[in-house]
């Protein structure tokens, strides 16, 4: 072989090397993003569920108290109203607590910046009843 063949396959090579590197970079670039959206929409699901049992004790103590009688009527919690909720600057929302059917039904909204669910019950929610929240301004305060 002389050195301009020599010349030509390492340049070819060099080529196809930067080459498969860019590709695998993208593949690997987009596959890392999509997991990050994935867990940041797990991890909204599993606050929504936790904003919706520090619902469900809130109303079950003012059942007790006397302060609401929720067999003839729904209850509106706002996020604000729950003392024990620790994360009133992050999220934003509310749930309808009604007795139907027997027993009581818990349904919520909550958004932050990024994501929102909107009226949802706990049972049977996954991550894909998480939305990009875009640019919805206007949020229903118990459904209303």
């Amino acid at each position: 072989m002389n050195k301009k063949n020599v010349k030509k396959i390492v340049i070819i090579v060099l080529v196809v090397l930067i080459v498969i590197l860019l590709v695998g970079k993208f593949i690997s670039a987009s596959s890392l993003h999509g997991a990050m959206n994935d867990a940041s929409r797990s991890a909204f699901r599993t606050e929504f569920i936790t904003f919706l049992n520090e619902v469900a004790l809130q109303a079950r103590e003012d059942f007790e108290k006397g302060e609401i009688h929720l067999e003839n009527e729904s209850h509106c919690y706002s996020i604000d109203d729950l003392d024990a909720y620790n994360f009133r600057d992050e999220f934003h929302g509310s749930a309808l607590v009604e007795y139907r059917d027997h027993r009581y039904i818990v349904t919520g909204w909550l958004y932050n910046d990024d994501y929102m669910i909107h009226g949802a019950k706990d049972d049977l929610l996954t991550s894909d009843d998480v939305v990009k929240r875009g640019d919805v301004t206007h949020f229903e305060n118990c459904g209303r």
